[in-house]
């Protein structure tokens, strides 16, 4: 049910509010969620609908979609030390 509501709510944020809420939220969604494979899509959907604009100056085509990945991929390690899921 978790895993619902927070999918609603990103796909809500990322067309209504600016795209570093979003990313908090999907970040927020890998530690929170157990295999939240999603959020690589909604990084995906993140770069391609604002790929125009730059963060921080930084303009890389895909991203959020590289923060996304290594956070998604490094959060097995993360939550096997600290035991969070």
């Amino acid at each position: 049910m978790i895993r619902l509501i927070l999918n609603i709510i990103i796909f809500f944020t990322i067309f209504f509010l600016p795209n570093y809420i979003s990313a908090l939220l999907i970040i927020i969604g890998i530690f929170s969620v157990n295999n939240f494979v999603e959020s690589i899509l909604w990084a995906f959907l993140l770069d391609t609908l604002y790929i125009g604009g730059g963060v921080l100056g930084i303009h890389l085509t895909f991203f959020y979609l590289i923060i996304v990945f290594v956070v998604y991929l490094s959060s097995f390690k993360l939550k096997a030390i600290l035991r969070l899921v």
